[in-house]
């Protein structure tokens, strides 16, 4: 069976057809008024935008990277060190997404629904709520691969396969934020909503989210990037 495969953090939106999936999503800053400590700066030339809060690729050395454990270690195969961290990022993103959904049941009135959904439906959205917080406690990838050098150009955080469930982590998910948006928790969030909900990846970025969500609710409800900010908004507390 041949894997449709969603690229990106928020990336799904390139959608390659077969083993090795091409495209990836360039760092986006966040929207005005949301900041995160400088960092990431990418190479001149590089078309990639700068994304404030990354440190730049290879500061920390993954397995399969320059830098990294060095060529006994196999491509895209996991360190213990790297396990661990994705494991820690697959509970908080599971807490953090239940949370949100109790509160929103408790509120429907909640600040962030507005700015990241509009006047979308709420049963909707608390449904791909659900769907993901279920999927996040219950179930894991069926396979999970770091660095994978025919995978992971710059810019990418990570990718799925809405068929398989297999993910794959690169560089800037490993130097992420533990909080703020695109942190790494929220990166798994985005692509668990494709495989849990098949949300699809219509815009990128906090700012064209919120923009989606004025402009039109319906397609914000189905998009992975609304569903990471909205949790993530919520879990610090942001509304600007």
């Amino acid at each position: 069976m041949v894997a449709r495969w969603v690229m990106g953090v928020a990336l799904g939106a390139v959608v390659a057809t077969g083993a090795v999936a091409q495209g990836y999503k360039p760092g986006i800053g966040p929207s005005p008024g949301y900041q995160q400590p400088p960092g990431y700066a990418p190479p001149p030339n590089s078309g990639v935008v700068p994304f404030p809060g990354k440190p730049p690729p290879g500061g920390v050395p993954y397995g399969g990277q320059p830098g990294g454990p060095g060529p006994e270690q196999q491509a895209g195969v996991c360190t213990p060190q790297e396990r661990e961290l994705i494991e820690n990022s697959f509970r908080e993103a599971h807490r953090i997404t239940a949370e949100s959904l109790r509160q929103l049941e408790q509120n429907p009135e909640l600040p962030q629904f507005r700015r990241f959904f509009g006047t979308a439906p709420h049963e909707q959205v608390r449904n791909t709520l659900r769907l993901t917080a279920d999927w996040l406690r219950e179930r894991r990838p069926a396979s999970i691969a770091c660095n994978h050098p025919n995978n992971c150009p710059q810019g990418r955080f990570a990718y799925a396969s809405t068929q398989t469930t297999a993910m794959g982590f690169c560089t800037l998910f490993f130097n992420g934020q533990d909080t703020g948006f695109d942190s790494r928790a929220g990166v798994i969030i985005h692509e668990v909503t494709h495989v849990a909900a098949r949300t699809r990846d219509i815009v990128y970025s906090p700012r064209n989210a919120m923009a989606l969500a004025k402009s039109n609710p319906a397609d914000a409800a189905v998009n992975a990037d609304n569903y990471e900010y909205f949790i993530e908004a919520v879990r610090d507390n942001w509304n600007q």
